[in-house]
């Protein structure tokens, strides 16, 4: 082979790996130091996943009472000042994924904060559209429906009892809850409350107003 055509196959082969760096270059995305292989993926640009909540805003429910009516007085039968037995509580239409369901009613006119007068809880809605008057102070029931303790430190209702003075509000919240609350022994507000964390799809409201 002569000088001329073995120096013509070397500039051939030397372009011929130019070119072939060139275009590993511009394959190789920017600042990565990586030349084969599956490029690193950064955490950003991973898939997000939706933590936000699947249930959509809680349903209100009407909460009405043969008792009293809403903003008016409670009479003395459901008072310390008389038989000191629980009202009746009716609710509206619910939606039919209700497992449950709650009533906590607080005077929110005490000092030093709310005052709770009844906490029950795992009120079955399929068995019933209200509660009647004058439920027992027990804490289970036969429909597993239970009952809390009441800031009296006694099971069950605690009707209103105020000093004399401007008459108090006394708020009945009913809670709609997709769960069944699970909970060993007497319980109180508080521990009602947090249980139900998460499980709220529905509310009712009821205000009676007591004075003496």
């Amino acid at each position: 082979m002569g000088l001329r055509e073995s120096v013509g196959m070397k500039c051939r082969a030397g372009i011929l790996v130019m070119v072939t760096c060139a275009l590993m270059v511009e394959c190789t995305p920017s600042g990565t130091t990586e030349k084969s292989g599956t490029p690193e993926v950064q955490a950003d640009s991973l898939p997000k996943t939706d933590t936000s909540s699947t249930t959509s805003s809680p349903v209100l429910i009407e909460l009405t009472s043969k008792t009293f009516h809403s903003d008016s007085t409670i009479p003395a039968k459901y008072t310390c000042d008389g038989a000191n037995v629980s009202p009746h509580l009716a609710w509206g239409m619910l939606p039919h994924y209700t497992k449950t369901l709650t009533i906590i009613c607080e005077d929110i006119d005490a000092p030093g904060g709310p005052w709770t007068h009844w906490v029950i809880y795992n009120i079955p809605p399929a068995q019933q559209q209200d509660l009647p008057e004058n439920i027992p102070q027990g804490l289970v029931f036969p429909n597993d429906m239970r009952q809390g303790l009441n800031d009296f430190g006694k099971l069950g209702w605690g009707g209103p009892c105020p000093p004399p003075g401007k008459p108090r509000q006394y708020v009945f919240r009913l809670y709609l809850l997709d769960a069944i609350l699970h909970l060993p022994g007497p319980v109180d507000k508080a521990a009602v409350m947090r249980a139900m964390k998460g499980h709220v799809i529905g509310e009712g409201r009821l205000v009676g107003v007591y004075g003496r």
